[in-house]
């Protein structure tokens, strides 16, 4: 409902409107990963923390998802400066804080830290992007397609990371 001579008053171009909106999107995790990782120690508490907040926020807004998308396809050597400047420090801490569970034997020791981090990002933007669309090839109705599909989403990544008994991957 803003018209654009008031959108110009604030940013004077597009281009400038589109990087305040990714600054806005990449400010969110700079906010909310420390909080998420000084609340929750470490083990489940912290995987299920990062997980649903990571689930809540694209879901919430799938034009969020659509966004960086778009950016990626359409825009990769900015989307690439940025991701090494905002989320290559958080996936580097989170990666050591993986090593340490894998050598304490609470997560697959076959898992690669940095790229199964890296793989649950994309997966879960990649689904939010998609999931209006995707739902209505699921039976049921759309509200609990779109449950059912963050549910498994769930479960496929903590089936990747966590150690169960007799696990091959161990």
């Amino acid at each position: 409902g803003i018209r654009k001579p008031s959108l110009l008053h604030y940013f004077r171009s597009k281009d400038a409107l589109r990087q305040a909106v990714l600054d806005s999107l990449f400010g969110h995790w700079t906010e909310r990963i420390p909080g998420l990782l000084q609340a929750f120690a470490g083990g489940r508490a912290r995987f299920e923390a990062l997980m649903q907040e990571l689930l809540r926020f694209f879901l919430e807004d799938p034009d969020r998802a659509r966004l960086i998308v778009r950016e990626l396809m359409d825009r990769p050597e900015d989307m690439r400066a940025r991701l090494r400047k905002t989320l290559e420090p958080w996936i580097q801490l989170l990666g050591d804080s993986i090593r340490q569970s894998q050598q304490a034997g609470q997560l697959r020791s076959d898992v690669d830290p940095e790229s199964y981090l890296v793989h649950m990002v994309t997966m879960t933007i990649s689904a939010a992007a998609a999931m209006p669309v995707l739902t209505d090839a699921l039976p049921g109705d759309e509200s609990s397609a779109g449950e059912r599909h963050a549910a498994e989403l769930l479960r496929i990544a903590r089936s990747s990371i966590f150690v169960r008994e007799a696990d091959p991957g161990r």
